[in-house]
């Protein structure tokens, strides 16, 4: 009976973690997971060339409602790191952005921007695929 008594005593007190945690899941997940914001805040990128063959991340998509100009979106894509770098020079320069700078390591970080506003995307290579993070907004004043 002594037996019996523990485990439901673990079990339960197990349980109330679990409620905890998905409270708290809840909690981080993204501001727009449904499809059809995702849509809308692809239309503000409609500039930046998105890899015909990329799925959307939903948990990267970030709408921040008092900065209205910026956008983040992340997608899943079957091609390479070197790829897609060769499809966003080439494609970006096409929508008018200028490249400014480079970064590798981990990851691969490429700046752009245009008079008013500037793109970061980010190339998070995985073993069977590649995210990639864009994000935009508009240019900061020189102080």
């Amino acid at each position: 009976m002594r037996d019996v008594t523990l485990v439901l005593v673990l079990l339960l007190a197990s349980c109330g973690g679990s409620k905890t945690n998905r409270y708290a899941e809840k909690k981080l997940r993204p501001v727009c997971g449904d499809f059809d914001v995702i849509r809308q805040q692809e239309a503000k990128l409609s500039d930046v060339p998105i890899p015909i063959s990329s799925q959307p991340i939903p948990e990267y998509c970030v709408q921040d409602i008092s900065m209205p100009h910026q956008v983040m979106l992340g997608y899943v894509c079957a091609l390479s790191p070197d790829d897609l770098v060769k499809f966003f020079n080439q494609e970006m320069e096409r929508c008018g952005w200028r490249y400014i700078s480079q970064f590798t390591g981990l990851e691969r970080l490429m700046h752009y921007e245009k008079p008013d506003r500037v793109c970061s995307i980010s190339l998070r290579p995985n073993l069977e695929n590649t995210q990639v993070l864009i994000f935009t907004g508009k240019k900061q004043e020189s102080v």
